[in-house]
């Protein structure tokens, strides 16, 4: 099965980058799945390669229909 490297972007309050880690999934929507499972303490931003997939709110927090920054 093949796999793509992701970058998840753990983000202060502020959304300056404090932490990087790569991973690799299958697809966007396994990616996502992860980054919502280590989102307690920071919002997390996940790339694939120049793409940005998506932002995960800090502790999963509810979508804003009008924050084009989140999901």
């Amino acid at each position: 099965m093949k796999t793509t490297s992701y970058r998840f972007n753990f983000l202060d309050r502020r959304g300056a980058v404090l932490l990087r880690e790569d991973h690799r999934f299958v697809d966007d929507v396994t990616a996502l799945e992860s980054a919502v499972n280590l989102c307690r303490e920071h919002a997390i931003e996940i790339w694939d390669g120049k793409r940005r997939v998506a932002m995960v709110k800090k502790g999963h927090a509810p979508l804003d229909e009008r924050d084009l920054e989140s999901l």
